[in-house]
């Protein structure tokens, strides 16, 4: 039997995915039940030979014989069950820095990037760039600054229309936020901002592609863009901003070939890549996102006009998972 599992407090985020793979999987004739890892913890199911992982957080009242993290517990609760998704691609996928490194590694194009403890060469990085955005190593979109100088010379940062002065620290454990001023313990994981410009010579943001990858496939894109931006946290532009989403039916080869390579680079099976272009540059590959314990591939656009069958990627998991359990049942071929 196949376990979509999940975790409660992620049920309000992740059931209608749960619903949607474990249906695709029942057309099939595959056996499947939604799974959470509370009723996992409690229950200790037989017969569960394979598992597909959405997000969960591993319980309070975890019994001490029980590992915390959720790749160790899962294997303890699941010791001869295969995953479908590669927990060591998502864990990667979840870490931007060490995602960025693995890319940089395999001569992947990406924005030009500092990673760096020193709060000095972060300050300099944001003055040779005038516009850069300053990344959390484990966050979406969401989480991001837009960074830069202003005419003080002061560094600030914005995020979602707020500005703040920027204070760069050597050492410290997390943001804190007193009196508009936000201090920034390191490391400080900076790009250059990529943006695109108008026919009147206004910036706007740049283009975002989304690549839907399964084995190694590019099965359908995303765009997401912005035509004009009102302030400098408009730049970021993400699947949970106010971005227009719509599907492409083309793209160039160079973007096809790098989110392939990308896609081969981290190990993600099942996950979207991210790039960015611009008018005059890209595309630049942002990173990659996989279902896993951390977090998962944005299925909002479900919810647009445009949506169609063949951008139905829980479908197209569904089959991939169909194809390798027939592969793993037909007969081989015995030589004399």
């Amino acid at each position: 039997m196949i376990a979509c599992l999940y975790g409660t407090s992620a049920a309000p985020f992740v059931a209608s995915a749960v619903e949607d793979l474990c249906r695709a999987c029942a057309q099939r004739r595959l056996e499947v039940r939604p799974l959470t890892i509370e009723q996992a913890i409690a229950e200790r199911p037989a017969g569960i030979a394979d598992l597909y992982v959405f997000p969960f957080e591993t319980p309070d009242n975890l019994p001490e014989a029980l590992p915390a993290t959720p790749a160790e517990l899962l294997r303890a609760l699941f010791p001869r069950a295969a995953f479908f998704n590669n927990l060591a691609a998502h864990e990667l996928c979840s870490d931007k820095v060490a995602a960025t490194q693995r890319l940089l590694e395999r001569g992947l194009a990406i924005p030009e990037t500092l990673m760096t403890s020193s709060a000095r060469d972060a300050v300099a990085f944001i003055r040779t760039n005038s516009n850069a955005i300053l990344k959390q190593s484990r966050s979406s979109a969401s989480g991001h600054l837009i960074v830069m100088c202003d005419a003080s010379g002061t560094v600030v940062g914005e995020a979602r229309g707020r500005r703040y002065v920027l204070e760069l620290m050597d050492s410290g454990l997390e943001r804190r936020l007193e009196h508009g001023i936000l201090s920034c313990p390191p490391p400080f994981f900076l790009q250059r901002l990529i943006t695109t410009t108008r026919r009147d010579g206004v910036l706007a943001p740049a283009q975002v592609l989304r690549a839907y990858v399964v084995d190694g496939t590019v099965t359908f894109w995303t765009e997401l863009s912005r035509r004009r931006a009102q302030r400098p946290s408009d730049f970021i532009v993400g699947p949970h901003s106010d971005a227009r989403l719509r599907f492409l039916q083309v793209v160039s080869h160079a973007a096809d070939q790098a989110a392939k390579r990308a896609a081969d680079a981290l190990g993600v099976r099942f996950g979207a890549v991210d790039l960015i272009r611009s008018d005059h540059e890209g595309p630049y590959v942002l990173g990659a996102v996989t279902d896993g314990p951390n977090g998962m591939v944005d299925r909002h656009f479900k919810g647009i006009p445009d949506f169609r069958s063949p951008f139905d990627f829980d479908q197209q998991i569904a089959e991939a998972i169909h194809a390798e359990m027939r592969s793993r049942t037909a007969p081989t071929k015995r030589t004399r």
